[in-house]
């Protein structure tokens, strides 16, 4: 019972994750750019 109540917590967290992943992916390399830029 217990098993299956992480598991449904933990597979949206990673859904989430890898979205948010994504997202910091793209705004680290913004920053990068900026950084490099200067």
């Amino acid at each position: 019972m217990a098993g299956n109540l992480t598991v449904a917590l933990i597979k949206p967290h990673i859904l989430f994750a890898r979205k948010r992943g994504q997202i910091i992916t793209k705004i680290e390399e913004a920053g990068f750019g900026i950084i490099l830029s200067k």
